[in-house]
Parts: structure tokens; C-alpha cells; sequence
């Protein structure tokens, strides 16, 4: 790639291709929302609705009046902008293969990925309803007090945890569809060890603990040879799991305490966006090579705190 046929269009959508592809918590919320974002502070309105109100019908009456739906065109603010700057020198590109650039920009892609994933995790974190912390004895589980999970008799089994949350999600009328729960790898590798996994658990289930992916794929389809495994967790434990190292996280002494979140898409509503004219190309001022610099903004906002739900553990 050189500057002269650089389209900064272009490279803005292949950067907003692989954003997509590579997000995990980026696939647990929605992204409804109306107006462009061009820079730092700007809204957008997602339309959410409340439920409208259950009456008794009297027949031949005629004067009902219609219920305003509230909660319509909420707004998101975009308050977070991030950049990325580097250069590969004229001498690197004449001595490697060619693509360097489009390597660079890849990497970019990937770096930004990891930070907005980091956001959404602890907006979701930050937005799960009091209520819907799983207990941990006779109080909430918390940093200070994890529910302990592994595979001996003294802790709680990875399975009984997931069941725990879906049987937390039903209790808060959580929509069937389009849950999930997003687990660290330490969480799947429990997982695998235990009984009630391991009994339907196929010759591909070690690959389940790769970061990014879902106990079923991706997508959670058949062809990418995990869809048997999917459709086995669904019925199970009814949500998509997801596996990634962006699981929030706390210490507490010498010891790791992780907040494993649940929920459905549309709690949360996500934007971001590469501004218009960027990702741009330019050649530095002093040196000889070519430069690429871009801002990328978003913003997220849980709008169904009842509908997330949360488990502080530690695991032994």
C-alpha cells in the first residue's frame, strides 16, 4: 500500500469488519441505534420499550385511550475515543513481504478490539440489577465473598453454576432468546472436567477453551464443527457460552476473583464508530516511511439491568 492509492473509506470498513468478527462481549449486546457518530460527545438514540399495561376489555366500550409506551428513544453517549499511530519505515518495507501495511492495520484492528471488549465487559458488569447477584451463602456474592467453583465436593461445579444463572435469568423474566454467558478460560476448562459436560462432550471439545469463541462457534452454526456441542449447551443450560480473557476481574488477597455476567442481547445497546475520512495515511515529517493514524469512538449503556445477571467466583 502506498498513500497515493490509499481509501480511507475502505480500510475504515475492513477495520469495522474484523472489529466485529473479533469482539466476544461485542456479541452479547445490540447494536439498534439511530444517527451517525462523527465525534467525541455526540448521542445516539436507541429505541427501547417498556412493556405496556395488561387491562380487562369490556365489550361495546369505545373510549380507550392508547398507552404511551415509555422508555422510547434513549440516548447513548459516545464518551469513549481511542487512537492508533505508527509508522513502518521506507528501508522495513523494501526488505519484508509485501502487506506490511495491511498487516499493521489487522493489528490495529485487533489491539482495538481488546480495549472496547475491556469497555463493554465493565459497562455490563457495572449495569447487572442488585438483585440479580447470585448469592453466595446468605449474602451476594462479591470480590470479598466469591462462590467458589471447581470439581471437588467442597465447591460449587462449574454446570451447577451455569444452571444457577439461567435459573436466575427465568426468575427475572429474562427473554428465551439470544442469552448467553461469558466464562474465562479457567471456567471452560472446569467445565470440561465435569461429568455432566464430558457425557455429551465430543472429540472437538478441547478446542471449546479457545479465547473468542462460543461453545458452538462463532455464530453458533453447524459448520464450523461445533454446532452439535452448541445446540447440547442450549438445551442444557438454554444461553450461547462464550470463552475470553476480557472476563472482569478483582483480587482478593493472593487470589483471582472473576465476575462471570449473563444476560441477552438486548440489554445493552453498543456504538462505535471510525470517523468519516480516517483511518488517514500520511507520511511523517521527519524520516521516510508511511504513517497510518486513526481515532475510533463508541459508547455503550445498559438499558434492562434486570435482565443481566452476575456470579463473583474464585477457582480452586
Amino acid at each position: 500500500m502506498t498513500i497515493r492509492n490509499f481509501v480511507p473509506v475502505l480500510w475504515s470498513t475492513k477495520i469495522m469488519q474484523q472489529l466485529y468478527k473479533a469482539q466476544v462481549y461485542g456479541n452479547c449486546v445490540n447494536r439498534d441505534y439511530q444517527g451517525e457518530i462523527k465525534k467525541y460527545g455526540d448521542t445516539v438514540r436507541v429505541n427501547t420499550l417498556g412493556l405496556p399495561t395488561i387491562s380487562d376489555y369490556v365489550p361495546y366500550t369505545y373510549t380507550y385511550t392508547p398507552e404511551a409506551l415509555q422508555g422510547a428513544g434513549e440516548a447513548i453517549t459516545i464518551d469513549q475515543v481511542k487512537m492508533y499511530n505508527f509508522v513502518i519505515d521506507d528501508v522495513d518495507q523494501a526488505q519484508i513481504t509485501p502487506g506490511v501495511m495491511e498487516q499493521g492495520i489487522k493489528n490495529a484492528s485487533y489491539a482495538l478490539r481488546d480495549v472496547t471488549d475491556q469497555f463493554i465487559a465493565n459497562t455490563l458488569a457495572a449495569g447487572v440489577a442488585t438483585a440479580n447477584v447470585l448469592l453466595n451463602g446468605a449474602t451476594a456474592s462479591s470480590t470479598s465473598n466469591p462462590i467458589l467453583v471447581g470439581t471437588g465436593g467442597s465447591v460449587v461445579e462449574p454446570f451447577t453454576l451455569l444452571t444457577k444463572l439461567g435459573t436466575r435469568m427465568n426468575k427475572s423474566n429474562v427473554p428465551a432468546s439470544d442469552r448467553w454467558v461469558v466464562v474465562p478460560p479457567d471456567f471452560a476448562e472446569n467445565l470440561i472436567l465435569d461429568p455432566r459436560f464430558s457425557s455429551f462432550a465430543t472429540a472437538v471439545a478441547a478446542n471449546t477453551t479457545r479465547v473468542g469463541a462460543t461453545m458452538g462457534g462463532s455464530d453458533g452454526s453447524s459448520g464450523d464443527g461445533y454446532g452439535s456441542l452448541a445446540e447440547a449447551l442450549r438445551v442444557l443450560v438454554g444461553f450461547d457460552l462464550y470463552v475470553s480473557n476480557n472476563v472482569p476481574s478483582a483480587t482478593n488477597g493472593a487470589d483471582t476473583v472473576y465476575t462471570i455476567l449473563g444476560g441477552y442481547k438486548g440489554a445493552c445497546s453498543y456504538a462505535e464508530q471510525i470517523p468519516e475520512g480516517q483511518p488517514i495515511a500520511y507520511q511523517p515529517q521527519f524520516g521516510f516511511g508511511d504513517a497510518m493514524k486513526s481515532l475510533h469512538l463508541y459508547g455503550a449503556k445498559v438499558f434492562r439491568p434486570d435482565a443481566l445477571v452476575a456470579a463473583y467466583c474464585q477457582f480452586v
